[in-house]
């Protein structure tokens, strides 16, 4: 749609006005007998090696599918300070924070449309000029470089080169003297670079002989303006078309409309051309930081996954309170704060000295979504055989080797340690079982503590069961972390102070809400993920780090071809599912195994071990070391006989929705049943979708999700219930997760 707004005639067109740029002339590198000294071992390798071979081994598939270099985004090269948000930055920071998120917005948009269409494309950001070949080594004399930064660099197989200089002007403007005249000062600077963007690529890569004649097409980028911007500072109509603004960011409709077309061209790089003109930016000639998706994921997995405490944990660390309920959301620090307060337990002196209980309430039937009419049939609340894998992850959130009076084990284990004679699988857990079980802790130590983690809180039971246990062991410590995911909806009432009225003072009751646990992008997905009816004023929830992450990627399979609509008969399902991890895996090279985890999303029993049977069979057809534990559908068996060998060692893990409850892998590959309509509801009135949230705040960083089969995202909207949002195409259109073509 056109401006209405007639163009300030006060300004010239910023674009008009640019000055041509002068771009150093450099001599052609002859790369015959080159070589190049590997930056990160000091290794020399020949030209050949450090380009092709190397793009060989870790861009098998460059010519079919898009990658991004750095393969994540970051606001600092190294250090902790993106573990801050803005509010605990300075000005400056913010600012400089700001302009590199308006880079990654368009670093986004190229890439979501590049997996979309399934293109050969290689999209570089922030990429220093300078460091372009740089390893190389060309006799005594120094190589000459050329100074400056491409904000964007898109170099497609089947068309151009586009290159995209970025300005973030257009914000916090009531503290700019003229607006106006900022936007058109920026804008115009914006054109003069992204000519210079042109020359020195055409200089740099002289000697190739098809440099002269690959087509260039050159955008700024103003993310922060309307297209009524544009007249505002005078753009003529003929520069219009060469600006990013807004609305084309913002709608991958808008974006294709503009951009999609340059891509259209009949002209090709040619790919042994475009895998040399790859090879040259992305391989170990040049000095790159995280080239490769495992490098990010590897990067970003150490940050998210540090072992920090905020102000507020080591406050309740430090106050000695013998009795605590701590509420909290996804990723927030629950299980760290039991973690540390048993390790200062068992550091102190000898009052408080005695084994501490830490124990996982995670294997619980919590799902009421194939709850049965009648309640005595109805296995709600039961414990349940599968395997709590936060077991084996408790320990790592120890800043020692874990102290042998630290005990950790699932609740169904402390029924078998505390009553052997019981059968764990016939308790249903409530306050009740949990005072039950404490007293029997304390009958065979007498000065042990106990640490509750991942409790199911729902407000029915009475609570006042261990107000009452308190009582009884006034010198023990009793610490419960409680999970608000079964509670959040259930009901409108203040939930914590129903609890402090029940509790209190025998224990003290607090509310996490800063997320320290996930990466931004995991944060945004899993809050527009986050069903309608959960009350945000009764757990405010809030993004606890400026670390980015990597994109979530979608994987929709295809309908099935063979014509069977029952999934378990499917012939064609198999080769399709592993088509798609082998895709996935390709991107994963060289990652070690145990950083990955696979979770099964669907809660019925059939479909759940379909899936888990399909998912092994890929990756051993793949020779993907995998780990298959039981989960929750398999026979029942003593979680105590396995928990010490839950450790992933070097293999990937198999989880379901409930045995991954309360851990964390750098890298999460979901698979599940339906297709990612958001939160229809069952029978029950509760959400079907609320588990895909828990699945994805598993991830220190990557997150694919393999859904089946595919469905038209049009069809997906059409299908929605009235209250249901947001759809696919929200979740698309926000840049909050990427839909990946299926070959």
């Amino acid at each position: 749609m056109a401006s209405n707004i007639k163009p300030d005639l006060s300004f010239d067109c910023p674009a008009c006005i640019a000055k041509d740029p002068e771009v150093e002339h450099l001599k052609p590198l002859d790369t015959k007998d080159l070589s190049v000294t590997v930056q990160s071992s000091g290794k020399t390798l020949s030209f050949e090696e450090a380009t092709k071979t190397y793009l060989q081994d870790h861009y098998s598939d460059l010519s079919c599918n898009t990658y991004r270099v750095p393969a994540a985004f970051y606001y600092y090269k190294s250090g902790n300070l993106d573990l801050k948000t803005n509010d605990e930055v300075s000005e400056g920071e913010v600012a400089k924070r700001f302009q590199r998120e308006a880079v990654e917005k368009v670093v986004q948009r190229f890439y979501s449309w590049g997996c979309k269409h399934g293109e050969g494309i290689l999209v570089l950001s922030e990429y220093d000029m300078r460091n372009y070949l740089k390893g190389v080594k060309a006799g005594s004399k120094k190589r000459k470089t050329i100074n400056g930064e491409h904000d964007v660099m898109v170099i497609k197989l089947n068309t151009v080169v586009t290159f995209v200089q970025v300005k973030s002007t257009g914000v916090k403007s009531d503290k700019i003297t003229s607006k106006e005249t900022t936007m058109h000062s920026q804008t115009q600077t914006a054109f003069k670079q992204v000519a210079k963007d042109e020359k020195a690529f055409r200089e740099m890569n002289a000697d190739l002989d098809f440099i002269s004649t690959v087509p260039v097409v050159c955008f700024v980028a103003l993310p922060n303006m309307t297209r009524d911007h544009l007249s505002e500072i005078g753009m003529c109509n003929d520069h219009k078309g060469q600006v990013l603004t807004s609305e084309d960011l913002e709608s991958p409709t808008e974006f294709n409309k503009r951009v999609g077309k340059c891509f259209k061209a009949e002209e090709s790089l040619g790919l042994e051309n475009y895998k040399e003109l790859c090879g040259r930016y992305i391989g170990l000639a040049s000095h790159v930081r995280i080239r490769t998706l495992p490098d990010a994921i590897e990067k970003t997995s150490a940050k998210v996954g540090k072992i920090l405490l905020t102000p507020e944990q080591r406050e309740m660390i430090s106050v000695d309170n013998r009795r605590q309920v701590i509420f909290g959301n996804y990723g927030t620090g629950k299980s760290l704060i039991l973690a540390k307060m048993a390790e200062k337990i068992v550091t102190s002196g000898e009052e408080l000295q005695g084994i501490v209980f830490v124990v996982s309430c995670t294997s619980i039937n919590l799902d009421r979504a194939f709850e049965a009419e009648s309640s005595e049939q109805s296995r709600f609340g039961f414990l349940l055989s599968s395997p709590s894998h936060l077991v084996s992850h408790l320990p790592n959130l120890f800043s020692k080797k874990m102290s042998p009076f630290i005990k950790i084990m699932s609740i169904a284990d402390l029924v078998i340690y505390c009553f052997p004679d019981t059968d764990p699988y016939s308790e249903r857990f409530s306050p009740a079982l949990m005072a039950k079980l404490t007293r029997g802790v304390l009958s065979k130590h007498p000065n042990a503590h106990i640490m509750w983690d991942e409790v199911p809180f729902v407000l029915t039971p009475d609570w006042t069961l261990l107000k009452d246990l308190c009582k009884q062991y006034p010198r023990t410590f009793v610490w419960v972390s409680a999970s608000l995911v079964t509670y959040i909806g259930r009901d409108a009432s203040d939930f914590k102070k129903s609890v402090e009225h029940e509790l209190k003072p025998n224990f003290n009751v607090t509310l996490l809400n800063r997320c320290m646990r996930m990466t931004r992008k995991g944060f945004q997905l899993h809050q527009a993920l986050k069903s309608h009816y959960w009350n945000p004023t009764l757990c405010p929830f809030a993004r606890g780090n400026a670390v980015d992450g990597s994109d979530p990627q979608w994987y929709p399979l295809q309908k099935c071809s063979c014509g069977n609509t029952d999934l378990l008969r499917c012939t064609c399902f198999e080769s399709q599912f592993t088509n798609t991890l082998e895709r996935i895996w390709g991107l994963l090279l060289n990652i070690d195994p145990s950083h990955v985890s696979f979770i099964i999303g669907e809660r019925k029993d059939n479909i759940n071990r379909f899936l888990k049977d399909s998912v092994i069979k890929a990756c051993q057809t793949l020779h993907i070391p995998v780990d298959a534990l039981p989960t929750s559908d398999d026979d029942n068996h003593s979680t105590q006989e396995t928990s010490e060998d839950v450790a992933p060692g070097s293999t990937c893990r198999i989880m379901d929705s409930v045995s991954c409850r309360g851990c964390e892998s750098p890298v999460v590959i979901i698979v599940i049943e339906d297709d990612l309509r958001i939160d229809f509801r069952d029978r029950y009135g509760y959400a079907r979708r609320d588990h895909l949230q828990m699945m994805i705040s598993r991830a220190l960083d990557k997150i694919f999700i393999i859904t089946l089969p595919q469905q038209d995202i049009d069809t997906l909207v059409e299908d929605y219930p009235p209250n249901c949002e947001p759809n696919c195409a929200d979740l698309l259109s926000q840049n909050l997760i990427v839909k990946c073509k299926f070959y």
